[in-house]
């Protein structure tokens, strides 16, 4: 390990497994276009103050010196990233380095002590203060920086003049409402090891990397665990990460990641990307947490129903498993990664009726209108389903296998608890693959369902795209919007389901796509509608007064009074 002597500026290497023994501290920032390398600083060359990587080492160095620090670490110049053996042996012991330093500067280029001061002048609130200023920080978005917050003792937050903003603790309320951390955690009162697997990565899904590789190895000192880096494997250091953190625990809130994505394909159990853990900042993991038995014998059972083995290319674990109820319909499950969507209550028949309660018929509309990601808190509601309908899931003539990850529970906002299962579906070489919608879901009280334990064989990775049933021409409806849309005081904001970037294979969902319009020959939002009571919707905002907004709802009607009655898309409006 190599440090930054901050009175000569010079180099100093410190070898020895217990690292060096003087003590220093170490900086995070976030990587801009004019960074000072190892190189530059031994080579001396083409280094000046007016250089903006070579101002941030300065400042570092002349804050640490004012606080009694000899050395600093920082890591554009204390690596020689020529060499791949000692950029492994960095980026593999960087948390322990973050944890060993006697302080962290979180330097914030992108915060300055006028815009601190300029906002104080309208909120008189510190906390307020604060949470808009470093919320709008680069820092608290990148992958690396999540690490470099939780590793080290103290935290000391800097704007742009190095002036202190304050540290990890006193600013934890902000950082929390920023970042979903446990306030805890910040405070050093609670471990990260002590949050589930699932928790922590979803520290991590709002962040992003220079690097695809780097999402997963800046999270490997979060979970204490050592690997190669091999840049150019792209999404698969991902999984590899997984594959090793499900080597060492056996916490299955690993897999209760859920897609956004509505495609018609089975996807194996390691999630793509940390992005996938975005709604599992409640989910918890305790084998121990339910009631335990009596009987070593079942004792025994217990431990080894919540453990796996990695066999090849898939995995081997036994869990309950609980299968759809011949009729399809009848099973209370809460699909808590998708929200109903309306401001006003919708009857079956899909006509708006003047209500101000976030409340909608169980039969009606919304029960097939669905964000797969939260827009805002004015249009989601979240409610459970009483049933649900697995005649889509069924079509292809698979078996849809509904497994209970015993241990891993999710808390509502009423603080009520679930289990959470996943859904599972045979691919074509015979290993369990999730189904993406619905790929996760919520056991109110799993005692009152009837599930056994069964051997599950589950494929890692890969992909297979099921073929997208026949579905009516005549059913597939495009929404002509007027060339002259943006002159108008309304915009198109979004569309319910939300717009797919491929909708051939969408059909999960049904989500929007797009087609031509052969009139004009440009792109118009399009939709398919095979499903009696069904909708789909389009939200216009007006540009001025939100008030005057509005959802141009689709729902197809048919007449039931006649055994082949007639079928109709009816439009309605909900302000």
């Amino acid at each position: 390990m190599r440090l930054l002597n901050t009175e000569t500026l010079q180099l100093e290497q410190f070898d020895g497994d217990g690292g060096p023994k003087a003590s220093y501290a170490i900086l995070s920032h976030t990587w801009g276009d004019d960074e000072v390398s190892f190189q530059d600083m031994m080579q001396h060359t083409g280094i000046s103050e007016n250089r903006q990587g070579f101002s941030k080492i300065l400042g570092c160095c002349a804050k640490a010196r004012s606080e009694g620090y000899r050395y600093v670490w920082i890591d554009t110049c204390c690596i020689d990233k020529s060499s791949s053996a000692e950029l492994s042996e960095a980026i593999n012991s960087m948390f322990k380095w973050y944890q060993d330093a006697e302080v962290c500067y979180a330097f914030l280029s992108d915060v300055s002590s006028l815009a601190i001061a300029e906002y104080g002048l309208v909120v008189d609130d510190d906390r307020l203060r604060h949470k808009a200023t470093l919320s709008n920080s680069r820092w608290f978005t990148r992958g690396w920086t999540l690490q470099e917050l939780l590793a080290p003792l103290e935290v000391v937050f800097c704007d742009s003049s190095w002036d202190e903003i304050g540290t990890r603790e006193t600013l934890s309320p902000e950082i929390t409402e920023i970042t979903g951390i446990d306030e805890a955690v910040l405070k050093l009162e609670r471990s990260p090891a002590q949050y589930s697997v699932a928790q922590r990565m979803s520290w991590a899904s709002a962040r992003n990397t220079t690097r695809v590789e780097d999402e997963a190895y800046c999270l490997m000192g979060l979970f204490d665990v050592n690997m190669p880096l091999l840049y150019g494997e792209g999404r698969k250091a991902f999984k590899r990460l997984q594959l090793e953190i499900m080597r060492q625990s056996t916490d299955r809130s690993i897999l209760t990641w859920a897609s956004p994505d509505s495609h018609g394909v089975l996807e194996g159990v390691l999630a793509p990307a940390p992005a996938m853990f975005e709604d599992c900042g409640s989910v918890e993991w305790g084998p121990l947490s339910f009631e335990m038995t009596t009987s070593p014998e079942e004792d025994n059972q217990l431990n080894r129903n919540v453990c796996h083995d990695i066999i090849g290319f898939s995995l081997r674990m036994e869990a309950g498993v609980m299968e759809p109820p011949r009729s399809g319909r009848g099973v209370p499950m809460v699909f808590k990664e998708y929200w109903d969507v309306t401001d006003d209550e919708i009857n079956g028949d899909g006509a708006a009726q003047d209500h101000d309660t976030t409340n909608v018929d169980n039969d009606g509309v919304a029960d097939f209108i669905h964000f797969p990601r939260d827009v805002g808190e004015l249009y989601t509601h979240e409610r459970p389903f009483r049933e649900f309908d697995y005649g889509f899931l069924r079509h292809k003539g698979r078996t849809v296998v509904l497994t209970m990850l015993d241990g891993c529970t999710k808390r509502d906002g009423n603080n009520e608890e679930y289990t959470v299962g996943i859904t599972l579906c045979l691919d074509a070489d015979g290993l369990m693959k999730r189904v993406h919608f619905p790929s996760r879901f919520l056991i109110p009280e799993p005692t009152l369902f009837r599930s056994r334990v069964q051997t599950l064989h589950a494929a890692l990775s890969g992909t297979e795209v099921l073929q997208q049933p026949p579905l009516p021409n005549w059913t597939k409806c495009m929404v002509r919007l007027p060339d002259n849309l943006a002159d108008l005081p309304y915009e198109l904001a979004y569309t319910i389901p939300a717009m797919a970037n491929n909708a051939a294979g969408c059909w999960y969902l049904e989500r929007w796509g797009e087609t031509t319009d052969y009139a004009t020959f440009r792109m118009q939002p399009s939709f398919s509608l095979h499903r009696t009571g069904t909708g789909r919707a389009m939200a216009f905002y007006h540009k001025t007064d939100h008030t005057l907004s509005f959802l141009l709802i689709f729902t197809l009607v048919k007449n039931r009074e006649q055994p082949r009655g007639k079928q109709w898309i009816q439009v309605g409006i909900v302000q």
